[in-house]
């Protein structure tokens, strides 16, 4: 691929995640508008005299007009996610098939031929290894360290479960695999070596999450999402792996698995070791022989 000069290569590395930020912000700057449209009336009547108010308490009244419509809008997270993610969904693909398309002309990419088992493999190593690293990182007590977990965790599991499946399950972890390891990991790689790029790209992916235990989890996974991508050579395996961890960790918890595997200290242990064995026949499975690299014709 033809190089490009510092700043413009850094600017096309970082834009996906400037192109999701400022996607979520307006999102959310909406969402908090429509919340202060719909108090404004209730809030006139209960300051009939706002009008003749001077300028320190008009200001005043309207931050507070506004935080509570922050506040409310905190409530609905979850689905100013979705909406952020349906609509980010096509501006990504775009910007992703437009570098497919430039690494296949410059003869960087190879077309790789996978068996549906591998898929299937994919598949079963994100619901292992989630239950796996979930009840590693409960036993370790990680949540501790993290005031804004538990915080998190609540808005997180407040939405309706169709919400949570559609948006966290399914919505979130394709936008997500387009920004880091289709745009953002890729292009590292234009500058970098593979190695390098990888690592950086667990350390944002870790820090996008914005607390100590989602950040363990997220690295952990995103060195498992860049390695199926490399062994793959397609998207596809990533987002698979990535919807299976996602929807596996909300079911579970929605049902109460994780508080059934808890109950008992010897359950533990014994769930984990299952799941840990056979995240790591799956894995020996995947890096086992069976995808063929075909060159590009062109």
């Amino acid at each position: 691929m033809p190089k490009k000069n510092g700043v413009k290569q850094m600017f096309r590395i970082i834009s996906p995640l400037l192109i999701y930020y400022a996607v979520s912000y307006m999102v959310s700057q909406i969402v908090i508008l429509w919340f202060t449209g719909r108090q404004w009336p209730k809030f006139l009547s209960e300051n009939p005299d706002i009008g003749n108010a001077n300028m320190d308490v008009l200001m005043q009244k309207t931050n507070e007009l506004i935080m509570e419509a922050t506040k409310k809008a905190m409530e609905y997270s979850n689905e100013i996610m979705v909406i952020s993610a349906a609509i980010l969904l096509p501006i990504l693909s775009i910007m992703f098939f437009k570098d497919c398309k430039r690494r296949k002309a410059c003869g960087m990419q190879n077309k790789k031929e996978v068996s549906w088992l591998k898929y299937a493999a994919v598949i079963g190593a994100g619901i292992v290894i989630s239950i796996a690293l979930n009840n590693i990182i409960m036993l370790a007590d990680v949540a501790s360290l993290s005031a804004s977990y538990q915080e998190t965790a609540d808005r997180f599991y407040a939405a309706d479960l169709l919400v949570q499946i559609l948006g966290v399950g399914i919505l979130v972890p394709i936008s997500e695999e387009l920004i880091y390891r289709g745009l953002f990991y890729d292009r590292l790689k234009d500058m970098w070596s593979v190695k390098r790029a990888a690592g950086f790209t667990c350390l944002v992916f870790g820090l996008f999450h914005g607390n100590i235990v989602q950040a363990v989890y997220a690295i952990a996974f995103s060195a498992l999402f860049i390695y199926v991508y490399e062994r793959f050579g397609t998207l596809k395996a990533p987002i698979l792996v990535h919807i299976a961890a996602n929807l596996t960790s909300l079911t579970a918890t929605y049902f109460g698995m994780y508080q059934w595997i808890f109950q008992n200290v010897f359950r533990v242990g014994v769930v984990t070791a299952i799941c840990a064995m056979i995240s790591v026949s799956l894995l020996i499975f995947i890096h086992g022989e069976g995808i063929k690299c075909q060159e590009n014709a062109e």
